[in-house]
Formats: structure tokens, C-alpha cells, sequence
């Protein structure tokens, strides 16, 4: 008898699961049910579900490309349901969750995120995992769309599920970083020197420009930040001198009143004095009203022909007043009035 070919069968649509969480990873079956946590997916929908032997990864085979684009969807939108888990799958895509780890608590979100976007789009905010005491541990998580053409990374590291592990001094696969016997500058990123010893133009591993490292960075989160620091400081420092000058204008027009004031007493005492002086010895004290020595009368045109008009009245009073008050005594004077 003819031995009947068997078809093969090809399965596409699939994940790993991998926990990375301190604690002891899940059950499969609470695991299982966590998959399937979707009214858009049922058991129809899969075609296997197996524990790895270290029980810390899965793999899920599904029967189609909507039920894997279902559950990738669900993994990237509810980040609190799967912060403990990482994925991998071979679905053609340009999205990816990537992981960033630092082994320091002080480099800013921001910083991370510049960096990042020489490399990627970011899509959605970080994700900061934290232990079972609440504490972080420096891992980010970010979704990313990957850009076609990027630089080469050489002074950091982004890892994701499924990725080619590189060393990451020289980028060989055949070993990591701990067994590469190559040094790395980490001021222009090429190998066979240090970075004291370098001698090339410096390149900032933030933003890619040359002339300046990472400390000195202007797109620097620290660096902005101390930056609007010292604006803020030279805007108060100015402020305070502006408010100091005007307080010494102020004290100064003060002092100037205030002789003002002085000399003008001295001036009405000076010419009480010289009335008195003028007065003859017999004379009662000479009275200030209307009747000045000859010496101080002025020389007062007469006042214009008053037309009756209300708003005109005031001032043609007033004009009469000083007229009469340093008229001379012999001078003939009439006025005529229209009525």
C-alpha cells in the first residue's frame, strides 16, 4: 500500500508569553483565563496553550490573524493587567514593547524619551513597574513604532522580545559585553580608546549633535531645568534691582520736596523781612492785603473785553483781581460791559 503523504501544517499566528515579575509566576490556568479576559476571544479562537518547562513562559498558538491582533491590542492597551509580562511574537509588525533598564534612579523620563526618538516613535506613556514593596527597580517600558532607517545605538541599550543579543561594546553576537576584550569611548563612541584619551570631535549620545557630551546637552531634562532656574533667578535679581532703584528715586524726590519746602519758608520769611524793612519807622506794621511797595509791583495788562460769556467769567474775574491788586494808584481805569 501507498504511504498517504500527511500535510504540514504551518502555524503563523503566535506569542510567547514571559513573566518577569519578582514574585512566583502564575498558574497556567490563571494565566489562561487572563488570555482569554476578552469578549472578542474564546477557546475557538485557540488552537494550543503550553507551559514552558521553566513555568516562568507560555506560548499561545492562535487559528487566525484576528484573534492574535485581538489579544496584542489587549496586551498593549491594559498595561496594569500586564505589567509582569513581556511578550514576543512574529507577527509582522512595527510596533514593539521595549524595555530600558538603567542601573541609576537619576536619569529623567525625559531624557530617556529624547533618546528614544532618534530611534522610534513613541506611542504611549512609560510604564514603570514596581516590586512587591512598591518600590521601581529602573525598568521602563515603553510601545514603540520602530523607524525604518535610525543611527546606530553606541552608548545605551534597548532591548525587546525576540531581538538578536549584541554585545554591546562591539556588536558582535558572538559574546556580550562582559567577555569583549575591545575598550569604548563613550565620548564619540568608537572602539580602541577611552574616553580620557579621546581625541576625536565629542558626540552627545542624547541628541547626536557633536561639540558636546551628555552632561553638557542643552535637550538635557537637568540641563533645560537649570537652565529656566537661572532665567528665573537673573528675572528676580532684576526685579529686586528695579524695586531698589525706585525706592532711592523715591527717597531722593523726598529729600528734594523737602528742600523745596525749606527754601520757599526761607523765601516768605525774607520777603516779610523786607516789607518790615521798608515800612517808615512810624508806620503800624505794614499789612499784606492789596497794598504792596513799590518795589514789587508787577506790570499787569488789562484784562480782555469780557463778551458775558458763563465759562469766561471765572477768568476775567480772576484777571481783574491781580489787575486791581497791582493796578498803580493814580491809573484812570474803565471797563465796559456788553450786556
Amino acid at each position: 500500500p501507498t504511504k498517504q503523504s500527511v500535510p504540514v501544517i504551518r502555524i503563523k499566528y503566535w506569542v510567547k508569553i514571559k513573566y518577569a515579575g519578582t514574585d512566583e509566576p502564575p498558574e497556567r490556568g490563571i494565566l489562561g483565563r487572563m488570555v482569554l479576559d476578552s469578549q472578542w476571544l474564546s477557546v475557538q479562537d485557540l488552537l494550543s496553550f503550553i507551559s514552558m518547562p521553566n513555568k516562568r513562559e507560555f506560548e499561545v498558538c492562535f487559528n487566525s490573524n484576528r484573534a492574535l491582533t485581538i489579544f496584542l491590542d489587549g496586551f498593549t492597551n491594559n498595561s496594569e493587567k500586564w505589567k509582569d509580562f513581556e511578550i514576543f511574537s512574529p507577527f509582522d509588525s512595527d510596533t514593539k514593547t521595549i524595555v530600558v533598564k538603567f542601573w541609576t534612579g537619576r536619569i529623567a523620563d525625559e531624557d530617556i524619551e529624547t533618546y528614544l526618538r532618534r530611534y522610534c516613535e513613541i506611542t504611549k506613556p512609560v510604564i514603570k513597574p514596581v516590586d512587591n514593596l512598591g518600590l521601581w527597580y529602573g525598568v521602563r517600558k515603553y510601545t514603540v513604532k520602530m523607524k525604518k532607517k535610525s543611527s546606530r545605538l553606541y552608548n545605551g541599550r534597548i532591548s525587546y522580545q525576540g531581538q538578536t543579543q549584541l554585545c554591546f561594546v562591539c556588536h558582535s553576537v558572538d559574546h556580550q559585553v562582559k567577555d569583549c576584550s575591545f575598550v569604548k569611548c563613550w565620548k564619540c563612541g568608537e572602539t580602541g580608546h577611552k574616553g580620557k584619551e579621546c581625541q576625536n570631535t565629542e558626540l552627545c549620545s542624547l541628541c547626536g549633535q557633536q561639540r558636546h557630551s551628555y552632561f553638557m546637552c542643552p535637550s538635557s531634562y537637568s540641563n533645560k531645568a537649570h537652565a529656566q532656574s537661572q532665567l528665573f533667578e537673573g528675572l528676580t535679581h532684576s526685579v529686586s534691582s528695579l524695586t531698589s532703584q525706585q525706592t532711592e528715586q523715591h527717597s531722593q524726590l523726598a529729600q528734594i520736596t523737602a528742600s523745596l519746602q525749606g527754601i520757599s519758608a526761607q523765601l516768605a520769611q525774607l520777603s516779610v523781612a523786607t516789607t518790615a524793612s521798608l515800612a517808615p519807622a512810624s508806620q503800624a506794621p505794614v499789612s499784606l492785603a492789596y497794598t504792596a511797595p513799590a518795589a514789587t509791583v508787577f506790570s499787569v495788562s488789562k484784562p480782555d473785553k469780557y463778551e458775558g460769556s458763563p465759562d469766561l467769567c471765572r477768568g476775567f474775574l480772576l484777571q481783574m483781581s491781580l489787575y486791581f491788586a497791582n493796578m498803580p494808584s493814580t491809573t484812570d481805569f474803565c471797563f465796559t460791559f456788553d450786556r
